[in-house]
C-alpha cells in the first residue's frame, strides 16, 4: 500500500498519476526490491492520507534508480525518499473505504485492508479482491459519466 501525505483529493487524476513515477520512504526499499526481484508483478495500491479511500493501483515497472529523473512532486517532499521508480497505472478510481472494509489482510494481523502504513504488504487473495473492487468502481464511474455526460 502506498500512501501520499496530503488531504488534497481531486476527482480528476492527481498530478502523481500523470508522471508514471513513484518513490517511497527508505524504510520500504528492501521490501520493494525483494518483491520486485522475486515476483512477476508488484502491484501498488494508492491511498491519499485522510481521504478515506483508495485512489487506484499500479504495477511497479522498475527498481528505484538515480537514472530516472526526479518528478517535480518529489522535490517538494518533507521526508526522505528513495530514488524514483517507474510504475504503470492499471486503474484509477476513488474507492471509498466503506466499500472495502470487509476485506481482511492476513499480512497485517487480519485487520481490514484499509488499515496500514506506507509500504504495508497485502496478502495476494486480499489484494486481488481489493483490485477487483477498484476496477468495479472504475466501471461504475465510467457508466455514470457516460450516462450523464453532455
Amino acid at each position: 500500500m502506498a500512501r501520499r501525505n496530503t488531504a488534497a483529493v481531486r476527482r480528476v487524476k492527481w498530478p502523481l498519476q500523470r508522471e508514471n513515477t513513484w518513490a517511497t520512504q527508505p524504510k520500504n526499499l528492501d521490501t520493494f526490491t525483494e518483491a520486485f526481484n522475486s515476483c512477476p508483478n508488484v502491484i501498488l495500491v494508492f491511498s491519499v492520507n485522510n481521504s478515506r479511500a483508495f485512489q487506484g493501483y499500479a504495477r511497479m515497472q522498475t527498481l528505484p534508480s538515480p537514472r530516472i529523473p526526479a518528478p517535480e512532486w518529489q522535490k517538494e517532499l518533507h521526508w526522505a525518499s528513495t530514488h524514483p521508480f517507474r510504475i504503470e497505472w492499471i486503474t484509477i478510481a476513488v474507492t471509498r473505504f466503506q466499500n472495502v472494509g470487509h476485506l481482511k489482510n492476513a499480512l497485517n494481523e487480519q485487520q481490514a485492508v484499509l488499515v496500514g502504513r506506507d509500504g504495508q504488504e497485502i496478502e495476494e487473495r486480499c489484494g486481488r479482491a481489493l483490485c477487483e473492487l477498484i476496477d468495479e468502481t472504475a466501471r461504475e464511474q465510467e457508466r455514470y459519466e457516460h450516462d450523464y455526460s453532455w
